[in-house]
């Protein structure tokens, strides 16, 4: 009887509704705006939770669904640096990427990389790597603060062949979460920009340590405008 489901709906509604005007429900905060009744969450992260949540059911039941989340994420050119400008898809993404560990949801190949190549590579035979090799191209989004947005998007990411994170405010905190020793992203890396960051001496060490551990040499490193040299 869907008219019962409806009225035992509403009134369930109306007992969370009167729980959170007498504060006796820490989840909801009940305001009035305009003389009309309304409720939120106390704290963004609970939204978060469940947005993510539900982007990983929509998903699981539709790979359809991968396009429409990249176009809601990335915007109408879909720029990747959407996904680490200042707001709440950053801690949903993060979300995202622990909810869907071990799952066929492919997170980062979705947002972040493309199956372009570097212009010396093309054709050549230094392309060695299993499958299709991937790259992402940040500038000017990726720091210290939303770091670990980026390392949850790499966290199922394949084979990725050239990596760029220029001009930002990456410096050894970010370093040590994205170029993390266990980061398995970097097992097939052939090209690394960090040009125009904070690097430091010690930021330096511990990258040079990842990815000592991480695969065969890189063929390319950009590290020019950082602070390793400065003084």
């Amino acid at each position: 009887d869907g008219g019962g489901d409806e009225a035992a709906l509403r009134a369930d509604w109306a007992n969370l509704a009167r729980m959170a005007q007498n504060g006796r429900l820490p989840l909801l905060t009940w305001y009035s705006e305009e003389c009309e009744d309304k409720y939120r969450f106390a704290h963004l992260t609970f939204q978060e939770f469940l947005c993510a949540e539900q982007i990983l059911a929509f998903w699981q039941r539709s790979p359809a669904f991968a396009p429409r989340l990249k176009a809601l994420v990335l915007g109408q050119h879909l720029d990747p640096a959407h996904c680490f400008a200042r707001g709440w898809w950053q801690q949903v993404l993060q979300m995202l990427a622990d909810l869907s560990a071990g799952t066929a949801i492919a997170l980062g190949d979705t947002l972040l990389l493309d199956d372009a190549e570097p212009a010396q590579l093309r054709g050549s035979r230094k392309r060695k790597t299993a499958g299709v090799s991937r790259r992402f191209l940040l500038d000017s989004c990726v720091g210290d603060r939303n770091a670990a947005t980026l390392a949850a998007l790499l966290s199922d990411a394949p084979s990725v062949d050239t990596a760029r994170v220029t001009n930002s405010g990456l410096g050894a905190v970010g370093v040590g979460v994205v170029f993390s020793p266990d980061a398995r992203w970097l097992s097939h890396l052939r090209h690394l920009d960090l040009q125009g960051n904070l690097l430091t001496p010690a930021a330096a060490t511990a990258l040079a340590a990842a990815l000592g551990g991480a695969g065969p040499p890189l063929e390319a490193l950009n590290l020019a405008s950082n602070r390793i040299c400065v003084g």
